[in-house]
């Protein structure tokens, strides 16, 4: 009996298949000229690269690879400063992606994530809440995948932004527990996004801890700078601000927090020049952007204008207004609080009201330090706190001596010689005694122990 023949591929179907890895191999040169493209963190290479892979997938009918060029692309409009057009693509892309028009569950994420990213950058909240809800199908049935980790981090960022506290920490320990069961090289996003929020808390040490050995993270810079403020070392502050905002360039929109940021290092260090000259540049980038870039930008310039000697209340007032119109509620009640500071001496009552809603504000999302600073303005306008207000907590008695020693006008390196302690536990302890006092820096330290040596000796 003759042995069967094997089957003899058609010039059709060898024709089919040549074309079938032609037009993959087409679709993974797309893909490769976009992973490139947004390893460089350039915005404009990313939009070119991305429009060029939008012609690929089209070409050869790849949809997951198009809506996911769709949405770098938005990402990238939005942000060089294009917000209405870059929206528009993100949520292009989001809804192919919920209508199952992406089939690989890695690009969906990867979509949302965009999205998220579009949202923390802009503190689109409303946005970020719409379709996180719509997306929970998703979240649901990959809830174990890498890039659900990286959206969930995301999407804290925006609600640590928009002030919801709380949210924004259990987002985070469940993205840490995302990476922790397979993608633990992923943890950076989540711990930085961690240590941004205990900056913000008062909880300093707790910071530091997270933010070890991610020095390097593009996201790390502004809660390290934060640091270093809390420090008293606002040079230090201004330089990671710097290097950082240089590598994204002056045009992005992720500057934006980082130059508000740098404006207050500019002024704990004495030179308001340099701190007007970081606030036209994010005045400059506010000029195409929503209410959260605007209302950063005119906080920054109302404290730089105050830190020059002139009349900083009417910028504060519109910066108070876009704040709370993006819902930003802990940037809303530093504008708040800067308001109070500026009419202390000419109207003491209306300071005492502006700081005392500061402080409910802080008080409200859990914002510790902000909310002990505004306390001592009340206190030091001659009032008192509303009762039962979460204030400083007393010194311990190390700091009691730290503190002591700062109003004599004694480094860190000589406190630490004279009381056998490390420069970096002295630093910690100048860090407490700040966040507790809710003071602003050394020389508001000075002034502490001063007037409690007077009150000790008064009260002898």
């Amino acid at each position: 009996m003759p042995r069967p023949r094997s089957p003899i591929a058609s010039p059709f179907t060898r024709r089919s298949r040549a074309h079938a890895k032609l037009r993959k191999s087409t679709t993974e040169v797309g893909r490769v000229i976009l992973v490139r493209a947004l390893a460089t963190n350039d915005w404009e290479r990313i939009e070119r690269a991305a429009e060029q892979a939008i012609e690929i997938a089209k070409r050869f009918g790849d949809t997951d690879y198009e809506a996911l060029a769709v949405a770098y692309s938005g990402l990238a409009m939005l942000s060089t400063g294009r917000l209405d057009q870059g929206l528009a693509l993100l949520d292009e892309a989001m809804a192919a992606a919920t209508a199952g028009e992406v089939r690989a569950p890695e690009a969906v994420g990867q979509i949302y994530c965009a999205l998220l990213a579009g949202c923390e950058r802009t503190v689109d909240l409303q946005r970020a809440e719409q379709w996180s809800r719509v997306a929970q199908p998703f979240l649901a049935a990959y809830e174990r995948i890498g890039v659900t980790g990286t959206c969930r981090a995301v999407y804290a960022g925006v609600l640590t932004a928009a002030g919801r506290w709380s949210e924004a920490e259990r987002e985070l320990l469940v993205a840490l527990q995302t990476f922790d069961a397979g993608s633990r090289a992923m943890r950076g996003d989540a711990l930085v996004r961690l240590a941004d929020l205990r900056v913000r808390q008062g909880r300093l040490d707790e910071a530091v801890g997270l933010l070890e050995g991610l020095e390097g993270h593009p996201d790390a810079q502004r809660p390290m700078a934060e640091l270093e403020l809390a420090r008293d070392r606002p040079h230090v502050a201004a330089a990671l601000l710097e290097r950082r905002i240089h590598q994204l360039g002056p045009a992005n929109v992720q500057a934006a927090p980082l130059l508000a940021c740098l404006v207050e290092a500019r002024i704990a260090a004495g030179d308001p020049t340099a701190a007007r000259s970081a606030a036209g540049a994010l005045a400059a980038l506010s000029a195409a952007a929503g209410d959260s870039v605007r209302g950063l930008a005119r906080l920054a310039s109302g404290l730089s204008t105050a830190a020059e000697g002139g009349d900083a209340v009417p910028e504060l007032e519109v910066a108070l207004h876009h704040l709370q119109q993006a819902e930003m509620s802990w940037e809303a009640s530093r504008a708040r609080l800067a308001i109070a500071e500026a009419v202390r001496e000419r109207n003491p009552e209306f300071a005492i009201r502006e700081a005392r809603l500061a402080m409910a504000g802080f008080a409200a999302i859990g914002a510790r330090p902000g909310a002990d600073r505004a306390a001592s303005l009340v206190r030091r306008l001659g009032a008192h706190p509303p009762a039962g207000a979460r204030t400083g907590s007393a010194l311990s008695r190390r700091e009691e001596e730290v503190a002591r020693m700062v109003g004599l006008g004694l480094s860190n390196d000589t406190i630490a010689a004279r009381l056998f302690l490390s420069r970096r536990t002295v630093e910690s302890h100048v860090s407490s005694i700040l966040r507790k006092l809710g003071l602003a820096n050394r020389a508001e330290i000075a002034a502490y122990a001063v007037r409690r040596l007077v009150e000790r000796r008064d009260s002898v």
